[in-house]
Order: C-alpha cells, then sequence, then structure tokens
C-alpha cells in the first residue's frame, strides 16, 4: 500500500511538472491599442434635444514624447442612428507622454426612433502596430 502512495504521488508530480507552461513571450513586442473607456451611454431624448457628451474617455496603451494623431468614425455596421442625429470631431490628437483623455460627442434628436438604437463609434487603426481598443456605445431613443 505505502509502495502504491509513492508511485501515484511520483507519477502526479511528474504529470504536474510536465504539463506547466512557460511565459516567454512577456518582453515581446506588442501593438498599441487605442479604445474607448465609457462602454455604453444611454438616454432618452425627446424630438430636437441637444446632448453634449464631453467625456467620451479614451485610452492608449503606450505613451510617446510625441503627439499623435488619430481618427474616430461611426461603426456604419451596427449603429442604427442616421448621421443627422450625431457629429463629433473625427479627428483626435493625443499630447505627448499622455494616454489618456476624453472628446465631445454631440447628440441630438432629429430622427430618433422610440426602440433603442445604437450609435456605436470606434478609432480607425492608423497601421500594423496600432489595433482599435473597444469601441464607445450610445443607445439613443425617443421617449412614447
Amino acid at each position: 500500500m505505502k509502495k502504491t502512495y509513492i508511485i501515484l504521488t511520483l507519477l502526479l508530480t511528474t504529470l504536474l511538472i510536465s504539463s506547466c507552461e512557460t511565459y516567454d513571450d512577456y518582453d515581446a513586442d506588442r501593438k498599441t491599442i487605442v479604445g474607448f473607456t465609457f462602454g455604453t451611454f444611454q438616454t432618452q431624448m425627446n424630438p430636437g434635444q441637444t446632448i453634449v457628451f464631453p467625456i467620451a474617455q479614451y485610452y492608449i496603451t503606450t505613451a510617446s514624447p510625441v503627439d499623435r494623431t488619430f481618427q474616430i468614425a461611426a461603426v456604419e455596421s451596427l449603429t442604427g442612428v442616421t448621421s443627422d442625429n450625431y457629429s463629433f470631431d473625427s479627428t483626435i490628437i493625443i499630447p505627448a507622454n499622455e494616454q489618456e483623455g476624453s472628446v465631445s460627442v454631440t447628440l441630438t434628436n432629429n430622427s430618433l426612433p422610440t426602440d433603442p438604437v445604437d450609435l456605436i463609434i470606434a478609432f480607425i487603426p492608423t497601421d500594423e502596430t496600432v489595433v482599435a481598443g473597444a469601441p464607445g456605445t450610445f443607445t439613443l431613443n425617443t421617449p412614447l
């Protein structure tokens, strides 16, 4: 019985040691990610009402000693809001040595339906070293 425990212990130890993963890629070059942090903003808007959303927070994973310029746009394939209901500056400049900031989005109820629809904005990747992170979502509708 004692030999069985010893053999079983050696077998389990061998299995555990041999199945350990290594994480040798910790110092690998990673792409820079730029995206929004505010998640989803939900609101009901009366016809003709305008809301300026000044705190559309964004982030970038790396700081740089120079200013960087990025473009944002509505994701047409996922957006159910027509362009007459929103506006924003499509060019964002991230100052040198900064990793976060905000952009203003103006929402106007010109033709919103009573059912909730989404406006999804996202960063447009500039090259192969920068990828788009999390988009920002505005869920809008007209109250009944």
